[in-house]
């Protein structure tokens, strides 16, 4: 798993089975959702799930993370255990 939150970082050079990717550091360079959209679209990375962590709770914001491929989408604040409890689903499956 790798937890990222900076634009910088060259994530399509990064292979992992799993990914947690915060907004705030990602805005306004790109969006939650656009890399997303680009991890899924990477064929050697689409099967990798992803969770959306996020203070975005619209209906508008949670149909574009679903669009984008996201296989989660945590609304912040949340706590520790909920957060747990989706990685350790994604996990399982």
């Amino acid at each position: 798993m790798w937890v990222f939150h900076d634009d910088s970082l060259n994530w399509r050079n990064i292979r992992p089975d799993r990914w947690i990717s915060g907004s705030k550091l990602l805005e306004p360079v790109r969006t939650i959702d656009q890399v997303c959209a680009a991890v899924k679209a990477d064929p050697a990375l689409r099967d990798v799930p992803v969770i959306l962590v996020t203070a975005r709770a619209q209906r508008a914001d949670l149909q574009a993370g679903q669009e984008a491929g996201a296989d989660a989408y945590l609304i912040k604040p949340f706590s520790p255990m909920e957060l747990l409890e989706r990685v350790t689903a994604m996990l399982g499956n």
